[in-house]
């Protein structure tokens, strides 16, 4: 049985209910938007990243998984250059993710930062694929 997850933002007892109801052998087809506005992305995530090492999800990257991507990648780019402009990114990047819910994701550890990103949050947001696909649900073939 495959089963879609969407828009969880946070709710990980939606999840766990979810993950009561079906039975174990159940894939999930996460379509991202775990994480922000809810009390509990953290916990949402590791039982994704649980999920996946387990052969049981395949995770897809909604806005606020790509927001926060964005925004660590910016911030590594930075470190790797130390550059006024490279810092600048990554702090727009940031603000980006704070204003469309990654605050409450930072509040869960009583606030971090980019360079305190807990380890978990960013094997997830790494996990995480974009696949492009057409009007009729197709992924398209990679051009050669």
């Amino acid at each position: 049985m495959i089963i879609s997850i969407a828009d969880l933002h946070g709710r990980v007892d939606l999840l766990k209910a979810m993950l009561a109801y079906y039975p174990p052998e159940t894939h999930f087809v996460c379509l991202g938007d775990v994480i922000d506005r809810g009390p509990n992305s953290l916990d949402c995530v590791d039982i994704m990243l649980e999920l996946f090492d387990a052969g049981r999800a395949t995770l897809l990257r909604g806005n606020h998984e790509h927001m926060a991507l964005e925004a660590l990648e910016k911030f590594e780019q930075y470190k790797g250059a130390d550059t006024l402009d490279r810092y600048k990114a990554s702090l727009v990047a940031y603000g980006r993710w704070m204003d469309a819910g990654g605050e409450t994701v930072t509040e869960e550890r009583d606030g971090f930062a980019l360079e305190s990103m807990p380890e978990a949050l960013c094997r997830y947001l790494r996990l995480t694929t974009i696949e492009p696909v057409d009007i009729r649900g197709a992924i398209y073939a990679d051009e050669v």
